[in-house]
């Protein structure tokens, strides 16, 4: 009996020990499988759900666009719909897919079911069942949108090359109209093209209109744009109106180009006819001449003509004064003829009889008219000549002669030596012929008491003065003198006690009879005179003859205003993406402006530095020069400048185009030093200008790698002079925008250059003052681009302030378009580009 019930309890709980899970019966789907849909538009997708159970399901359907619940009885179905808007820009867009995910689940209880295993009941249970479908969404234009697509793309197809063009010819004109002077513009210029540019600008307003509807996808506005006949007649007449103008201006400016010919065609044939008479006599003149030829070149040089007629005429004016010149010096030059033949020839005849000089006397013409005056002048520069060379005879003459006396004849002139001779002459005269006198005297009273006096030693004395020159003969006198005062003793001696009747009588015997002593005379000789020239002669000479200085005949440059084909910046369809460029991590990037449309952009010119002569001793390493612009490169760095390393001559051929192509300007530094790179020592050259070609290997490398058209140079010291010989004598002037010199000797340095240049380095040479490099370098005074120089004022040197290598007046460049001068110790010649306010001037220079 146990057993039997244990077996029943058994029974009774069999179902719930073994259960199962049986699935729902339902069917979801969506049909159709795809859609189209209009852009901006939208489509209502519908959801179709069946129960195919016994029971109520609870079913939930989700999706991107949202979810929704819905109850669905014993064997029924049930229909929603989902909807998708489309996006209101479709252009690239082809399709999208949408994923519904339906899922049900009931609350009926669980039941019993029959199953053909033992025990044969079993209970079950309902689990949710999930079903998944994808729709495909494609995009299009509705038939409205289509057609006012195809309107728009129409009116923008068929206007985009005429409003280009329109636009390329008005920039030509205004760039043309802001470089022509007001005086070569028509009259009406200025309002015509406002006219034009007003008149494009309207369409161009409507076109550019057109192109952000097409690009923002909005076709709505189709009807004002549904006839392009009337918009493209204007263009087409704004262009014809703008190149009727165009040629206007270039007609007047080939006209005033012909005006400026006219000129210096005139002032070429001036030079020629009045060269003949720029004598000082002609000074006044001259001076008119000048001054007319100054004022018109100045007149046509800035334009101050009221109208072309004005300048033609006054051109045409300037012709017929200077040939009223030409006639009033060509009627001088035949008075000064006949004035000037008559004073040669008296002159040339005083030559000729006093000093037998007649060969220019010998060669004159008769008559006056027989000269010009140029021929006149050469026979008074004959003539001078040959009393110059007759001068000089005597000049060479005498100087041994003072040289004896103990005069230096370097300290005198040569009139003041003639002088000189002539005083002591003239003093050896009066003293020998004194002498002779007393010598004389004293004898003939002993002669006459009968006796006589040895005059032998007398006499050798004479003999040695008359041999001697005109030193020896003033220094023999002292002796002579002294020996005539022994002869004037002896005489005492002899005649003294000597009186009364009887001895009257003796000299009365002796003076008729007796022996009478001779001396020797003594001889001077004659001291030729020097030529001096008659006062008519020499201000014939210096009026007539002597250049009076420079006519003023530089002619005026034509004016060369070259209109530029502007391109137009009209967008007519959307930019692609331009090519690849390093960023400055070295990563590829589109963000790039190395294309053609930057290559002139200011702001993205490079900065070059450039450092100065490497003076190192020993070694003569070049890292300190190398290191000048450390401190200033950050500074460009924090202004958003992309800082490169050192660029070293043997590194320029690895640049390649648009590497450095960033929107960004690029900071970096050169040496034009050759194989310094991995640490060699610096080899000299023979002259700066030798280096320039290394440099402009390495500027042209940074500009093939900016793919920019210009740079800007920052260059300290000799950097600077080397820049501007590179910008004079190669292409420089083409490749840099600005030019700015730190401490730059440009001409010359006074202080320890010269110490260099003893060591025999030849670029310290030519740094000195006056040095040919220098001179050619700064003649003519042109700096070609435009240039600034800063200079420090840090101490007084014994020239002049200076920063103790460089005088500040010598930094100063002339012609150039500012000088800034730093006061203070701390500017001195390194320290200079060290300091924030040199910096700050040089980023207003360059427009940071």
């Amino acid at each position: 009996m146990r057993r039997f019930i244990i077996l029943l309890v058994f029974l009774l709980f069999l179902p719930i020990i073994f259960a199962t899970d049986i699935n729902l019966k339902f069917l979801a789907s969506s049909s159709p499988q795809s859609f189209t849909v209009y852009k901006g538009g939208y489509v209502d997708i519908p959801i179709t759900v069946s129960n195919t159970d016994s029971i109520i399901l609870n079913c939930e359907i989700s999706s991107s666009l949202g979810k929704q619940d819905i109850q669905l009885n014993a064997g029924s179905q049930r229909t929603i719909y989902l909807r998708y808007n489309a996006p209101d820009k479709i252009k690239n867009l082809q399709s999208t897919s949408i994923t519904i995910t339906t899922n049900c689940e009931t609350s009926a209880a669980s039941y019993t079911c029959m199953t053909t295993d033992f025990p044969f009941f079993t209970t079950c249970y309902y689990v949710p069942t999930s079903f998944i479908h994808s729709v495909s969404i494609s995009y299009t234009l509705s038939p409205q949108d289509a057609q006012n697509l195809a309107i728009i793309e129409g009116y923008t197809n068929q206007i985009s090359s005429d409003i280009t063009s329109a636009d390329s010819a008005l920039k030509t004109l205004k760039d043309l109209m802001d470089k022509t002077p007001s005086l070569l513009k028509p009259s009406d210029a200025t309002e015509r093209y406002s006219t034009h540019q007003s008149s494009f600008n309207t369409i161009n307003e409507k076109f550019n209109t057109a192109i952000g509807y097409l690009e923002e996808e909005i076709y709505d506005y189709a009807s004002t744009y549904t006839s392009e006949t009337s918009d493209l007649d204007l263009l087409n007449s704004i262009e014809y109106n703008v190149v009727i103008l165009t040629g206007e201006i270039n007609t007047n400016i080939q006209s005033y180009k012909e005006i400026v010919v006219t000129f210096n065609t005139y002032v070429s044939e001036s030079e020629s006819l009045l060269k003949p008479y720029t004598t000082k006599s002609n000074s006044d003149i001259l001076s008119q001449y000048n001054s007319l030829t100054d004022s018109v070149k100045n007149r046509l040089e800035t334009y101050q003509f009221d109208s072309l007629i004005q300048a033609q005429n006054t051109v045409d004016n300037y012709k017929n004064s200077y040939t009223s010149f030409l006639t009033q010096l060509k009627n001088r030059e035949s008075e000064a003829l006949t004035k000037g033949i008559t004073i040669l020839k008296k002159e040339t005849s005083i030559f000729c009889d006093t000093n037998g000089l007649c060969s220019t006397k010998n060669s004159l013409k008769s008559k006056a008219e027989d000269y010009t005056l140029q021929q006149l002048c050469d026979s008074y520069q004959a003539a001078n000549q040959e009393a110059t060379d007759f001068n000089q005879k005597i000049y060479t003459k005498y100087q041994p002669v003072l040289l004896k006396l103990s005069y230096d004849p370097s300290s005198l002139s040569k009139k003041e030596q003639i002088s000189l001779i002539q005083t002591i002459t003239q003093e050896v005269t009066s003293q020998s012929s004194q002498i002779e006198k007393d010598v004389s005297e004293s004898i003939k009273q002993v002669n006459k008491m009968g006796k006589t006096v040895d005059t032998t030693n007398y006499s050798l004395l004479v003999e040695r003065f008359n041999g001697g020159d005109l030193a020896d003969k003033k220094n023999l006198l002292m002796e002579i003198n002294e020996e005539k005062d022994n002869i004037a003793i002896i005489k005492e001696d002899l005649i003294s006690g000597e009186g009364g009747f009887f001895n009257f009588l003796k000299k009365l015997y002796y003076s008729l009879f007796g022996s009478k002593q001779t001396i020797p005379s003594m001889v001077l000789g004659k001291v030729e005179a020097i030529i001096v020239t008659s006062e008519d002669f020499d201000n014939f000479y210096s009026t007539s003859c002597v250049s009076f200085g420079d006519l003023k005949t530089s002619e005026v440059n034509a004016p060369e205003i070259i209109m530029i084909n502007q391109k137009s910046d009209i967008k007519t369809e959307a930019k692609a993406p331009g090519k690849t460029c390093l960023d400055e991590n070295g990563q590829r990037t589109t963000n790039c402006c190395d294309d053609d449309s930057y290559r002139n952009r200011v702001d993205l010119y490079p900065i070059i530095f450039i450092h100065g002569h490497a003076a190192e001793t020993g070694q003569k390493t070049v890292q300190n020069s190398l290191d000048t612009f450390t401190q200033m490169s950050y500074s460009f760095a924090q202004e958003g400048y992309i800082l490169k390393d050192i660029l070293y001559p043997e590194k320029a051929t690895e640049l390649t185009k648009g590497i450095w192509g960033y929107c960004k300007p690029v900071a970096l530094r050169v040496t034009y030093y050759e194989g310094i790179m991995n640490g060699g020592s610096v080899q000299y050259k023979d002259s700066i200008g030798d280096y320039s070609p290394t440099l402009s290997k390495e500027i042209d490398a940074v500009l093939t790698a900016t793919n920019k058209d210009k740079a800007i140079i920052i260059s300290h010291s000799m950097g600077g002079i080397l820049s501007r010989y590179y910008i004079k004598s190669g292409d420089g002037q083409s490749k840099i925008a600005k030019l700015i010199t730190i401490s730059s000797p440009h001409y010359g340095t006074r202080n320890w250059i010269s110490l260099l240049s003893n060591l025999g380095e030849l670029e310290s040479k030519e740094m000195q003052p006056n040095s040919p490099f220098l001179n050619s370098l700064n003649n003519p005074v042109d700096c070609l681009v435009d240039t600034y120089s800063i200079m420090g004022n840090s101490e007084t040197c014994i020239g002049g302030p200076c920063d103790k290598v460089i005088y500040v007046s010598d930094a100063k460049l002339n012609n150039g378009k500012e000088f800034i001068v730093f006061e203070g110790p701390q500017y001195e010649h390194s320290d200079i580009v060290k300091q924030s306010d040199v910096v700050e001037k040089i980023f207003k220079i360059i427009g940071v």
